[in-house]
C-alpha cells in the first residue's frame, strides 16, 4: 500500500492530492512532524470499504475533499481507544511525509459520535491488491517493476525512521 497512493493517478485513476481545506480556503497541514486535529462537522462518512480488528475504514469527505477514514468500531473498548490515539500520535510525530508512503492528512479527536477518526488520502482505484486482481491481464513487466521500485523506495524511506512496515517485513 505504500506506494498505490503515488500509482493510482499514472495508471488512470486519481489520487485526491489536494488536502482538506481550512474554513479560510487554505491547505490544511499534513500531520507529518505536528498534531492536525480537524474539525468534526466538515466530516462526511461514507460507505464502509474494509473492517478490521478495532477499526473500520470508510470512504469519506471531508471539507467536500474525497478522502478514506478510519474509525474505531462501534462499542469499541477502552483499551482500542488507547490504541487508536496511540496510532494518531504515533502517524503525526514519526512517519513524515514520503511520495512512496500513504498520506496521513490529520485527525479528528473532538466528536463522541464518531470516535477519533484518522483521515488518508484517497485513491479512485482502491487498495493495491484490488488493483493488481482487476487489472492482472493488463500489467507489463515495466509497471510492475516500477511497483516493486515504489514499494523498496518507501520501505527505505520507513526503515530510516526507524518503521517496519507490519504487513511487509520479511
Amino acid at each position: 500500500m505504500t506506494l498505490w497512493a503515488r500509482r493510482c493517478r499514472m495508471l488512470g485513476g486519481e489520487a485526491n492530492r489536494n488536502p482538506p481545506l481550512n474554513e479560510d480556503n487554505t491547505q490544511a497541514k499534513s500531520v507529518a512532524g505536528e498534531e492536525l486535529e480537524l474539525n468534526a462537522p466538515k466530516f462526511v462518512k461514507g460507505s464502509n470499504l474494509e473492517s478490521g480488528h478495532f477499526v473500520n475504514i470508510y470512504e469519506a469527505k471531508y471539507n467536500g475533499n474525497a478522502v478514506v477514514a478510519e474509525t474505531l468500531k462501534e462499542n469499541y473498548a477502552a483499551n482500542d481507544l488507547f490504541l487508536m490515539k496511540a496510532k494518531i500520535k504515533f502517524l503525526s510525530e514519526k512517519v513524515g511525509d514520503n511520495p512512496n508512503v500513504l498520506k496521513c492528512l490529520g485527525s479528528i479527536l473532538d466528536d463522541t459520535s464518531i470516535g477519533p477518526t484518522i483521515l488518508y488520502e484517497y485513491c479512485e482505484n482502491g487498495t493495491f491488491k484490488k488493483y493488481l486482481v482487476n487489472n492482472k491481464a493488463n500489467l507489463t513487466v515495466e509497471t510492475l517493476f516500477c511497483f516493486g521500485l515504489d514499494i523498496a523506495k518507501g520501505m527505505q524511506y520507513l526503515a530510516g525512521k526507524g518503521i517496519t512496515h507490519g504487513r511487509l517485513m520479511a
